[in-house]
């Protein structure tokens, strides 16, 4: 069962990322699934769902939002910001939303069940694109830190 560990732990981290670039992909994540939620529009939940696709599967850096972010709006804004890990974690948490999000809306149209799931997914965006707060990376530092993960702070020794 470590080898299951070590690919959780694997899966939860992402090279580093402009902290400007991705509080700017969460507000475009927080526009484009509130205009989903309010317009019911399949087209703007798919979207999202390929957003978050490249993202879980590549990283943010080839995705489109990412593109955006990093080579237009952060060059436009004052503050570069710091570079950090980013959380591939993050980016399946979004995937699993956008999906659900899409597969109801595919099987019953757009209804109050899909629309808090999309609520739920700008909520989380909005912690990141406002506040330059992450909870799902958040929980996944939590649970790096959880004794039973390799590299967690019980074997660097605290």
């Amino acid at each position: 069962m470590s080898w299951l560990r070590e690919g959780a732990v694997a899966l939860m981290r992402v090279g580093t990322v402009n902290a400007a670039a991705f509080r700017w992909m969460g507000a475009m994540t927080v526009v484009l699934s509130l205009a989903a939620v309010v317009s019911g529009e399949i087209w703007m939940v798919a979207l999202l769902t390929f957003e978050f696709a490249v993202r879980a599967a590549a990283g943010p850096s080839i995705s489109p939002m990412g593109l955006l972010a990093a080579r237009v709006m952060v060059r436009r804004s004052p503050g570069q910001g710091s570079v950090g890990p980013s959380s591939r974690l993050a980016h399946i948490v979004g995937l699993a939303l956008s999906l659900a999000a899409l597969a109801l809306h595919l099987a019953i149209g757009p209804d109050t069940t899909q629309r808090a799931i999309l609520g739920t997914l700008t909520i989380l965006a909005a912690a990141e694109a406002i506040f330059g707060i992450c909870p799902v990376g958040r929980l996944a530092d939590l649970a790096d830190r959880w004794e039973g993960l390799p590299g967690s702070a019980s074997r660097r020794g605290r």
